[in-house]
This record gives structure tokens, C-alpha cells and sequence, in this order.
């Protein structure tokens, strides 16, 4: 009776220890699929996983989109599906606003080695994560990074940071803060014309309202007929630098058409007149028709 009880309780053990093995496997599983794995380096950097597969450098200081990334794997699925969709191999691109590079690795994988992505990023902390981002996934050939703050002429620009709240860095035209911690530096400020680049296919903005004088420094790149641009649409920000009728009509007059994209990834098209007052969105624009395919429920 002793040795059938030592037997039953070793294949008690034995099968237990099967199913534990199994559900810790499935949860590996899982966490892999999730791409959420997190490593801390200490407080001025930490390294997470994507969705995407890509690893990038976040600053575990930061509540904005650090956070976001660390929590989530991914940062604004409409728009990162409609960008992938309008980057094409061999494109191009020029990004301003880059931050920690979260549409910088997506779009360098998607131009291929035929293409380039050359990215600025006025936060020199933040583009210095950005390098280290780029030179893990192993992009320096097709990504160049600039710590430089986009405009409409060369010179010299005050840029306001927040360390915790990083997606709101913006050239100051007011005296404003943006959260706790905000810090006011002197930044390089260039021409997009003026960065030696033979042409662009696509652009992408997200500066905070300084969108009319970075296109207004990127008259020759516009000329392309076939180009694309993607940015952040905020009438109350861009007011602030600009006037918005005479922006929308410098546009319209190049014959851009526009569109919003809305939280589906779907493409609303927009009158010229309607993006006066537009805000809170991003915006396409382009001289040509944008199809978009629709974006799979589950991300």
C-alpha cells in the first residue's frame, strides 16, 4: 500500500508539474506575441519591445508616450496604419518631430535599403535615444537623425521640453509651459530645402503647430508632383505662428487635396475651407487620390 501511494503521488507530481510547464509555456507564448517585454537600465533609459518586433529606447521618466509604448507596444494605431500604407520601398522620407522614433524604425523598415528617412528631432535627449534606437535595429545605413528644430529659415530657435510629458515639445512663441519639469533650451533651427536632400516622397510632421513654417522651409521638396504628407492638424496651435486662411490657400493653391484620418484609418475627405478651424487630427495630403486599406480589428 506504501509504495502504490509513493507511485500515485509521482504521477500526481509528474502531471502537475506538466501542466505548469505547459501554462508557463503558453504565457511566454503570449508575451511574446504581446511584444510588451520591458527592460529597465536605469532612470534615464529603459529598452521595450514593440508590437512591431522593433526595439526601442524609452525614457522610463516620461508619462507621455514612453509609458504608452512601455504599457502597449504601439502608439496611435490609426495613424501608424495609414503612414505604412503611404511609405512604399525606395521612398524617401523626411520626418519632423520624430521623438523617440516610434514611426522612424517602422518607416526605415518599410523604405527597405533602397530608401532613407532622414528624422529631426529638436530634443537632443530624446534624439540621442533615437540614435541608439536606429543603431540597435540596425538602420544607420538608411536613417539619419538631426537634433535640429525644422523652419522656415536657418537661425536659431527657443524650444520648450518637459521630461515627463515629451510629446509636447514645441518651438515657444509664448511664454507657456507644458507640465512639470518644463525646460526652455536653445535649439539649431533649418530649412528642409536646405538639408541637401535630392527629393522627397513623403513627410511627415508632428510639431506642435509649427507645421506652416516647416513647409514654407520645404518649397522645393513640394514640387515633387507625386509627394505625400502626413501631419498633425491643429488650427489653435498653428494659428499661433500662422495665418491659417493663408496657409490653407498656399496649399490648395499647389494643388493639394486633403484628407482626416479618422480612428478607423479610415480617409474623410476635406474642403479646403473646412481645415481652417480643423483640430485635434491628423491630416494626408496629397495632389493625387489616397486609397487606404481598412485597418484589421485586432491590432
Amino acid at each position: 500500500m506504501k509504495r502504490l501511494r509513493t507511485a500515485y503521488r509521482g504521477v500526481r507530481d509528474f502531471t502537475l508539474a506538466r501542466k505548469s510547464n505547459y501554462a508557463a509555456f503558453r504565457r511566454g507564448l503570449r508575451q511574446a506575441a504581446e511584444g510588451t517585454r520591458y527592460f529597465y537600465l536605469g532612470p534615464d533609459a529603459a529598452l521595450t519591445r514593440l508590437k512591431s518586433g522593433h526595439l526601442l529606447y524609452v525614457d522610463p521618466q516620461d508619462e507621455d508616450i514612453s509609458a504608452h509604448l512601455i504599457g502597449h507596444g504601439h502608439w496611435e494605431r490609426w495613424i501608424h496604419h495609414v503612414v505604412l500604407q503611404l511609405v512604399h520601398p525606395g521612398h524617401h522620407v523626411v520626418e519632423v518631430g520624430a521623438n523617440l522614433g516610434y514611426y522612424t524604425v517602422a518607416m526605415a523598415r518599410r523604405v527597405g535599403s533602397d530608401g532613407s528617412v532622414t528624422a529631426l528631432e529638436a530634443n537632443p535627449r530624446l534624439a540621442g535615444l533615437l540614435r541608439r534606437s536606429v543603431d540597435l535595429n540596425a538602420y544607420n545605413g538608411r536613417v539619419r537623425v538631426l537634433d535640429k528644430a525644422a523652419a522656415d529659415a536657418p537661425g536659431r530657435l527657443s524650444f520648450v521640453t518637459s521630461r515627463r510629458h515629451s510629446g509636447g515639445g514645441h518651438t515657444r512663441v509664448v511664454e507657456s509651459a507644458i507640465g512639470a519639469e518644463t525646460e526652455v533650451i536653445d535649439v539649431e533651427s533649418v530649412r528642409l530645402d536646405d538639408l541637401g536632400l535630392a527629393r522627397a516622397d513623403f513627410i511627415r510632421l508632428d510639431a506642435e503647430g509649427s507645421e506652416p513654417l516647416i513647409l514654407r522651409g520645404a518649397t522645393r521638396l513640394l514640387q515633387n508632383p507625386d509627394i505625400v504628407v502626413c501631419l498633425e492638424w491643429s488650427a489653435i496651435q498653428m494659428q499661433c505662428r500662422a495665418s491659417m486662411p493663408e496657409f490653407v490657400g498656399w496649399l490648395a493653391g499647389q494643388g493639394f487635396r486633403f484628407w482626416k484620418i479618422e480612428e478607423t484609418a479610415a480617409l474623410t475627405p476635406m474642403e479646403a475651407h473646412q481645415m481652417i478651424d480643423l483640430n485635434g487630427c491628423d491630416v494626408v495630403m496629397s495632389r493625387r487620390p489616397v486609397k487606404i486599406r481598412p485597418m484589421r480589428a485586432a491590432y
